[in-house]
C-alpha cells in the first residue's frame, strides 16, 4: 500500500529531524516545530514519488467505493470540466435560463465609481480648484 510507505518514511524523516535538532542543542516546544519544518521540507523535495503513488491509490480507492456504494462515480476530470462549461456559458451569455449571468456593465461601472470629487464639481459646471483662470 503506497499510502502506508508514504506514511512511514515522512515519520522517520521526522524522527531523524527531531534527533538531529535534540543533538545541534534546540529544546523545547522549538524542537518540534524545528523537526516538522525540517521534515516537511525534506519531504516535499525527496518523496514526490511516494506522494504521487499515495495520491493515485487514494483516488482509485475512493472511485471503487462510490462505484461499490450504487452509481456511476463520477470523476474529477468530469466535474472540472462540468463546470468549466457551465462558467464558459455564464461568460459568453449563453447560460441556459435560471442561472447568474454576468452584467455587460461591468467596466462603466468601475469608472464611474473612480470619479473624484473635482471631477464631479466639474460635470456640475462648478469650477474646479485645479482649474481657474488664471493660474
Amino acid at each position: 500500500m503506497p499510502l502506508v510507505t508514504y506514511t512511514v518514511l515522512r515519520l522517520l524523516l521526522f524522527a531523524a529531524a527531531l534527533g538531529l535538532a535534540y543533538v545541534v542543542g534546540v529544546r523545547g516546544w522549538l524542537l518540534a516545530v524545528v523537526a516538522l519544518v525540517v521534515s516537511f521540507a525534506v519531504s516535499y523535495l525527496a518523496l514526490p514519488k511516494q506522494k504521487d503513488a499515495a495520491a493515485a491509490w487514494l483516488a482509485a480507492r475512493s472511485e471503487r467505493r462510490a462505484q461499490r456504494r450504487g452509481g456511476a462515480a463520477e470523476s474529477l476530470d468530469s466535474r472540472i470540466a462540468e463546470d468549466a462549461a457551465a462558467e464558459d456559458a455564464v461568460f459568453d451569455g449563453t447560460a441556459p435560463e435560471g442561472t447568474a449571468s454576468v452584467p455587460d456593465s461591468t467596466a462603466s461601472n468601475s469608472t464611474a465609481s473612480n470619479s473624484t470629487a473635482s471631477d464631479r464639481s466639474a460635470s456640475d459646471g462648478a469650477e474646479s480648484p485645479n482649474k481657474r483662470s488664471g493660474a
